[in-house]
């Protein structure tokens, strides 16, 4: 309430929050989700309304600590864009807004023991 915003964008499947959640957001102000089941898919819907960024960091969906240690990094000026993959490859929706932001450069977290090299070179799942 504090901060009254105008809009709330909820990220998380659709069993992540219950109606009453919802609703209470609602009261704040306009609520949007973005609850596509697939966690690659709803890291990568977070950043459509970005234009442009020369960076983009992935990390694995499957070892959260690897992602929380990225967050620092995407959030430095300017913002880079924050991405979940699998361990052994980069699904389309990455590498579509990977091209589409024009990012030149990529920065991977994680260990070989939890992404693979093969994502170095954003092969497709």
């Amino acid at each position: 309430q504090s901060l009254a915003p105008t809009s709330i964008r909820v990220l998380g499947a659709d069993t992540s929050f219950s109606g009453a959640v919802l609703a209470d957001l609602a009261t704040l102000g306009t609520v949007s989700r973005i609850n596509f089941v697939d966690v690659s898919e709803r890291s990568s819907a977070v950043w459509a309304d970005m234009a442009i960024s020369k960076w983009a960091a992935v990390a694995t969906a499957t070892n959260f600590p690897d992602a929380l240690a990225a967050v620092p990094f995407s959030s430095l000026d300017p913002v880079s864009p924050l991405m979940l993959i699998p361990p052994n490859c980069v699904p389309a929706t990455v590498r579509d807004r990977i091209a589409r932001l024009g990012v030149d450069n990529l920065a991977i977290f994680g260990g070989p023991a939890a992404v693979s090299e093969s994502v170095e070179s954003l092969s497709a799942c």
